[in-house]
């Protein structure tokens, strides 16, 4: 069969480079196979077929004999790697030209391609396009896989041959093709600020194309993956004796890296473990098992968090030495009811709003779940003590247990109680005494009474006998009477107010609502009421704490406390948040309903987004554990409280079974 016709620019090349050949000056070099490049320059040669020419040359064969042609040829399930020698140089097939370095030519590297394929043993994209575009990019060492990251765009498909006036701009010394012919830019690689931090996810059949054929002989390969969790090991071996190893990860220790990362992800993110790795599974992932994940939270995960916290703890309290520092007290049980087993006592800074400490309580070590609290609060502040901060104020709720131990034993201490706890209190027995027949027309008037006790407590600051009298003036102003028996407060300070549904005094409402409001325990607690301080960052925290440690699962003393130290260090990163703005500047605000205001829309300042650099902090502590820890080390478990059943006896299981 006639060899197919060439154009002007094929057929004049093909003397040039016989002509270079024969030439004195004309060499060509070998790849340096280490470093996947020629060792004399990147461009010199593109294929290993530089090799072979060599070769040819002296062993004295013909001109007609003295190319080697590279093709890449295509077949209907796989790629091969094909390597022809001609007899003559008009039989040459010219699907590929072996680059040199002409002497009076550009030093661009052409190379053309049969058919726009990647070679399928090495799936990485060849630094050869179609003939009409030149590169000058140095080629890698086929035999190596993942030395660089490498652009994997589809080779531009051009069957078809030069035109005759191709030839006129390779003789332009202004050309540069690189400016014509330009390549679409993909994932070539990593973001600049974290290089080499990217994972991909890899169907297992691409995975099998790279490992196909031998990247020394071509051959095929016998291939074996072996898993461990995330981490995947590859065997291959030739016919020839050709043998692979390759991993998808670093390995310290004995610790596949990407097994720890995963499982430090999961539990920083505050996620459930066993939900996450199962919906990892579901969709062919292969994961580590939940033990697996328990034992690297139990040896690595666990101890990185404590000491990041105990870091940001140290030197928060080193900026409050030697001053008066104000604090929001307040307990969160760990579930709903009165049966919890653990009680979390958090500590809050009010005018830096920073979680100074918390305090987690096994109900054992109280004596009973409505004991945490308060022993929760008495190590908090004994941990301060001991760190040398200073309490001038702690504002709590009304707790009983708290009243008479700081009123015993920190007189120092002034104890204030939060409005909005009271005034919680207040609005439940307001809802409660509405329901009942002939008191509907209290309903109306709870939202009024809530505010009021808000404005007693905030403009009577300094003055805390004030808040009485001003309270009780609400009992004369719901039946339209604005002048009071109260020498320190006679007359209500508001203007004209429009007509309303004043109660009347021998109403069953207003009496109900008297009951509430001349309440013994209220009326002895309300003048220690705070009038500055407000535990509003407290409840905020406990609502974080919710996504870092849900109610409704269960966790060890170990993990309650791994995950109310993230939830602080997340809470104290983003305290200082301040309102979002629009592109030109506007300030953001959201519409709600909130069911504390009765549905009521309010108007909600938009916070800016919330950052997460402390999980940054934690992976390089794993990290870093991970490099310096050894094997025997993992096995140490950190100090831990005994579990509720330690105190009752333990029963033989084979017995139990028996009365089954």
């Amino acid at each position: 069969m006639p060899p197919p016709p060439r154009s002007a620019f094929a057929k004049r090349r093909k003397h040039e480079v016989l002509a270079e050949l024969l030439g004195e000056g004309s060499s060509v070099e070998k790849l340096d196979p280490k470093l996947g490049s020629p060792s004399g320059s990147p461009t010199d040669v593109t294929t290993e077929a530089g090799a072979d020419l060599c070769a040819m040359r002296h062993e004295n064969f013909g001109v007609e004999n003295s190319l080697s042609i590279l093709a890449l040829t295509d077949s209907a399930h796989d790629a091969t790697l094909e390597v022809k020698l001609t007899e003559s140089c008009e039989g040459r097939h010219k699907s590929v030209q072996a680059t040199m370095r002409p002497a009076t030519k550009s030093t661009a590297v052409q190379a053309c391609v049969k058919r726009s394929m990647a070679s399928h043993h090495s799936q990485t994209k060849p630094h050869t396009v179609s003939i009409g575009i030149q590169v000058g990019s140095p080629m890698i060492n086929v035999a190596t896989q993942t030395t660089m990251p490498i652009q994997r765009e589809a080779i531009e498909n051009d069957d078809s041959t030069e035109d005759e006036g191709g030839d006129e701009d390779y003789d332009d010394e202004d050309y540069t093709p690189c400016e014509e012919f330009e390549e679409k830019q993909g994932c070539v690689g990593n973001s600049p600020d974290e290089p080499g931090n990217k994972i991909f996810l890899v169907q297992e059949k691409y995975l099998w194309k790279l490992f196909q054929l031998c990247t020394e002989c071509l051959a095929p390969r016998t291939v074996r993956f072996e898993c461990e969790g995330t981490l995947l090991e590859v065997y291959g071996e030739c016919a020839s004796g050709h043998f692979v190893y390759w991993c998808n990860q670093d390995v310290e220790k004995q610790q596949p890296m990407l097994n720890l990362q995963l499982c430090a992800a999961v539990l920083f993110s505050g996620c459930n473990p066993t939900a996450t790795l199962r919906m990892l599974a579901s969709i062919g992932v292969p994961v580590v098992s939940n033990r697996t994940f328990f034992a690297i939270q139990r040896s690595y995960l666990w101890p990185a968090i404590d000491r990041v916290w105990k870091e940001e703890q140290k030197s928060l309290l080193q900026e409050l030495q030697g001053q008066q520092v104000n604090l929001a007290g307040d307990g969160r049980a760990d579930s709903p009811g009165f049966s919890a087993k653990y009680g979390t006592y958090t500590l809050m800074d009010v005018e830096r709003h920073k979680v100074l400490h918390f305090e987690v309580v096994q109900s054992n070590d109280a004596g009973g779940s409505c004991r945490m609290e308060l022993e929760g609060l008495k190590q908090g502040l004994a941990f301060l003590e001991s760190e040398s901060i200073k309490v001038a104020v702690l504002v709590t709720d009304r707790h009983t247990q708290i009243k008479c131990f700081l009123r015993n034993n920190k007189a120092a201490i002034a104890h204030e109680f939060d409005v909005w706890h009271m005034a919680k209190g207040i609005t439940k027995k307001l809802h409660t005494a509405a329901k009942q027949n002939n008191c509907k027309e209290l309903a109306p008037w709870i939202k009024s009474v809530c505010n009021h006790l808000y404005w007693a407590a905030a403009s009577s600051e300094g003055k805390a006998e004030l808040i009485v009298p001003k309270w009780l003036s609400l009992l004369n102003h719901i039946r339209d009477i604005h002048t009071h028996d109260q020498a320190s407060f006679p007359t209500c300070l508001h203007g004209d107010i429009g007509p309303k549904q004043w109660l009347r005094e021998g109403s069953k409402a207003f009496q109900k609502l008297q009951d509430i409001a001349n309440s013994k325990a209220l009326l002895q607690d309300m003048p220690r009421l705070s009038t500055r301080h407000q535990t509003y960052g407290l409840e905020a925290f406990h609502s974080l704490l919710v996504h870092f440690a849900p109610k409704t699962y269960h966790y060890s003393y170990l993990g309650m406390r791994a995950r109310t130290q993230l939830a602080v260090l997340h809470y104290n990163e983003n305290s200082g948040r301040g309102q979002a703005r629009t592109k030109d500047g506007t300030l953001r605000w959201c519409v709600r309903y909130p069911k504390a205001a009765g549905g009521d829309p309010t108007a909600c300042p938009v916070k800016e987004s919330p950052t997460h650099g402390y999980v940054k902090c934690l992976l390089d502590k794993v990290v870093a554990m991970a490099e310096s820890m050894q094997p025997q080390e993992r096995k140490t478990a950190p100090e831990s409280r005994p579990p509720l059943s330690s105190s009752f006896p333990k029963a033989p299981k084979e017995n139990l079974r028996k009365y089954r």
